[in-house]
């Protein structure tokens, strides 16, 4: 139900934002001057230079740089399932949830012709249970209990422009994420590599899309997905659409430059080592290959959000949503490539049902000029 519902949702937010499109471009518009005729000028010497498209249209929200954040989820159920080793089943009721997100893009190379940025981020979650760990009996709820989530990642993107209408994107991203903390680290082979690229046009400095690939973890396990990129503003710049699917997609209305809200959803997730430092799988008689359990975490977030400038380059976000947990198993051993059940349907070590949440978070950011 849960994964025909996640397809369904990004078809509907697709076709909200071409009505968004049809909408704003049946408004009578100025005629646009066609910057191509200029890709070659001649400069005082005689000499040509060549003009390049940039990656971002008219209107679009700021690039955050620097972003502090804080989430917080409200009550919701976990459903354990029984697992294949035989241990009981339980349901339990979680009071809330909540972590940090902290991230930062930092340019290393910004010019005309090639855009190569530098980043990273750190989230985590923990979870407040309303029963006492000594009434748990499935280990993930008691590793739960005492171990955050943690997901520590490092990502390089370059923007290659070869003229003033084409452009390639390309990401590569290291995921290090799991249930360890600073005193007590994970195998530098638990982190999970995903890639994306992206060839696309400008059309304007209004319209850009793009067509493309990617290796991702954002479904909770490895999936290899199309990719489509849209980022379009009305001429008046009040509406927009900003959309990278299956990753996220929003509508955007502009109240004035300075403040923005946006409507959509977000794919969000990961595959989390769980290294059992405090022995609650190896003492309910786990076995097999323990030092490679993997929580399999996806969640969907449909959400409003405002952005507004606090000062200059200082702005911050208040995201408020309902939260769709899409996945929360756990796999044991190699790492499996289901292609969503099309490629491989081999069962998971545990499956769990883990209810809705409505959710709220807020940021401060140091966002780009």
């Amino acid at each position: 139900m849960q994964k025909k519902y996640i397809f369904s949702v990004f078809a509907y937010l697709l076709a909200a934002a071409c009505a968004v499109g049809q909408a704003t471009d049946s408004i009578p518009e100025e005629e646009e001057e066609d910057f191509s005729a200029y890709a070659e000028m001649n400069t005082a010497d005689g000499s040509k230079t060549k003009t390049y498209c940039t990656q971002k249209v008219f209107g679009q929200s700021p690039t955050r740089l620097i972003s502090v954040g804080y989430e917080f989820q409200a009550p919701y159920e976990m459903g354990l399932n029984q697992n294949t080793n035989g241990v009981a089943a339980e349901t339990e009721n979680v009071n809330f949830s909540h972590g940090l997100r902290l991230e930062t893009s930092i340019p290393v190379i910004s010019r005309n012709d090639v855009i190569w940025n530098v980043g990273g981020s750190y989230t985590d979650q923990y979870y407040s249970f309303n029963d006492a760990e000594s009434e748990m009996t499935q280990p993930l709820s008691r590793s739960l209990n005492q171990r955050a989530l943690r997901n520590l990642s490092l990502n390089t993107l370059v923007f290659k422009p070869f003229n003033s209408k084409t452009f390639l994107l390309a990401q590569v991203l290291g995921d290090y994420a799991g249930d360890w903390n600073f005193a007590q680290w994970q195998p530098i082979t638990a982190t999970k590599l995903s890639g994306t690229v992206i060839y696309g046009r400008k059309k304007s400095d209004r319209m850009m899309w793009g067509l493309g690939a990617t290796r991702t973890y954002r479904a909770g396990e490895v999936n290899y997905l199309p990719v489509f990129l849209m980022n379009y503003s009305s001429v008046s710049q009040k509406w927009g659409v900003e959309m990278l699917l299956p990753a996220r997609a929003d509508v955007r209305y502009s109240i004035s430059a300075r403040n923005i809200l946006k409507m959509g959803l977000e794919l969000e997730g990961a595959s989390y080592r769980l290294n059992d430092k405090n022995n609650h799988f190896r003492n309910a008689n786990q076995v097999g290959t323990l030092e490679k359990l993997e929580l399999k975490r996806s969640e969907i977030k449909l959400r409003l959000s405002w952005d507004f400038q606090l000062k200059n380059f200082y702005w911050a976000n208040l995201t408020a949503g309902y939260r769709i947990m899409y996945r929360y198993n756990i796999d044991e051993g190699a790492e499996v490539f289901r292609g969503f059940g099309l490629v491989n349907d081999q069962a998971y070590f545990n499956t769990n049902e883990v209810g809705s949440a409505l959710f709220i978070n807020f940021s401060v950011n140091f966002v780009s000029p």
